[in-house]
């Protein structure tokens, strides 16, 4: 379990210098600092170092900052840099736990202090309930806090405590008169290099608080939950994303391997509107004066290189030949048979829009399963049409 709920627990302020939250989170501190911020008030005492037995007080006399030894009456002066309080940044944490649990960002402080805050919404596969988090640990305080996370939901809710320490039989009675359900944020998320990440049995575990129905997730899944939102599994992991174009593309061409689905026709099939309209010109890529303009560059470019040869100028030389490249390239894709300017049609939009679309897909799916975005890459060929070409057919839910 990472220091950082435990410290959480046991800070009655959020708030502590930074060699305080040092000592209590050990070498996790460096990679955990970022949930700190610097606020402009002093402690009335503190640590001086991480081998302090007892906290110094604290002395602003109008002139200086001093820190002194309650059992030696020593004196020392201090930066205040070095002992300005660090407050918890509780938006910060929830922001972390909500993309971690692939909800919804809804952060909020009930009651004055930041022990109590709305985390957000949990996905809709856990029907979006209320998450709130509370890092009071005394009974009459979690009462309280009930009380307010209750009144704020109108509904059910998730209470989270920084850890699974057990809550006073009285504070449980009260949360479940307010129907709520009570998880540990350890128990759902971890701490990897700063970050928070979903443990594997995190869903699980509140489907069986919730009384929901706990079912065995398929090996390989690309299911749509609701109106926003996939249900994907692969290698072991299940995860949320996000419904885009690009996952409903996916879909498509996963339930039907080694068929050929042109980008027209894909982009039809999610915008309802027939592929046969999408078929007029759009334009040319140039006019015919920017075409004009090319050509006699690209003479002048040609001239000049003849110009230079004979001169040695091998640096002028190169960047020339790369510009007379450009231009000829250019001049290729938007003209055809005769010097004609080439039409751009829709089939090549709709490439374009559909292959970004996917590649923005692999990259949020790369998010939450690195393996599953190796293979859709692989196995998923882009162009103006598309293609699942998987070396083994796999049962994929849909």
């Amino acid at each position: 379990m990472t220091r950082l709920w435990r410290a959480l627990e046991d800070s009655p302020t959020l708030r502590e210098v930074i060699v305080g939250w040092r000592r209590q989170l050990g070498t996790e501190f460096d990679v955990l600092r970022h949930f700190f911020i610097a606020t402009s008030s002093l402690p009335s005492s503190c640590y001086l170092s991480s081998r302090d037995r007892w906290r110094w007080l604290v002395i602003d006399d109008g002139h200086r900052i001093f820190a002194r030894d309650p059992k030696t009456f020593e004196d020392r002066c201090v930066q205040r840099s070095d002992v300005l309080l660090h407050r918890v940044d509780m938006r910060a944490i929830a922001r972390q736990i909500c993309e971690a649990m692939q909800g919804t960002d809804r952060f909020e402080t009930l009651g004055g202090t930041q022990h109590l805050t709305r985390v957000g919404n949990l996905p809709a596969s856990l029907n979006s309930l209320p998450m709130y988090f509370c890092t009071q640990r005394y009974e009459s305080d979690v009462v309280r806090s009930v009380h307010l996370a209750s009144s704020h939901a109108e509904q059910e809710f998730v209470l989270l405590t920084p850890t699974n320490r057990p809550m006073s039989p009285e504070a449980a009675r009260w949360l479940g008169r307010a129907g709520g359900v009570s998880i540990a944020a350890d128990e759902l998320v971890k701490v990897e290099d700063g970050r928070f990440l979903r443990r594997e049995d995190a869903v699980t575990k509140i489907q069986r608080l919730l009384g929901m129905e706990v079912s065995e997730s398929p090996a390989y899944q690309f299911q749509l939950c609701g109106e926003k939102h996939r249900l994907a599994s692969f290698a072991g992991n299940t995860f949320v994303l996000n419904e885009t174009p690009g996952t409903f593309y996916l879909a498509i061409v996963l339930a039907s391997p080694r068929q050929l689905h042109s980008a027209t026709r894909l982009e039809s099939m999610r915008s309802g509107i027939h592929e046969v309209a999408k078929s007029g010109a759009v334009g040319t890529q140039i006019d015919e004066q920017a075409k004009r303009d090319y050509g006699q560059r690209l003479r002048d470019v040609m001239t000049e290189i003849e110009e230079i040869q004979s001169s040695a100028g091998e640096i002028r030389l190169a960047e020339l030949h790369a510009e007379r490249e450009m231009l000829v390239q250019t001049l290729k894709s938007a003209t055809g048979l005769a010097g004609e300017l080439r039409e751009r049609v829709d089939a090549d939009r709709s490439r374009q829009s559909v292959c970004a679309a996917i590649r923005r897909a692999f990259k949020s799916i790369r998010a939450n399963n690195a393996e599953l975005a190796e293979y859709l890459e692989t196995t998923v060929n882009l162009g103006f049409d598309v293609q699942y070409l998987p070396p083994t057919d796999l049962d994929w839910r849909l």
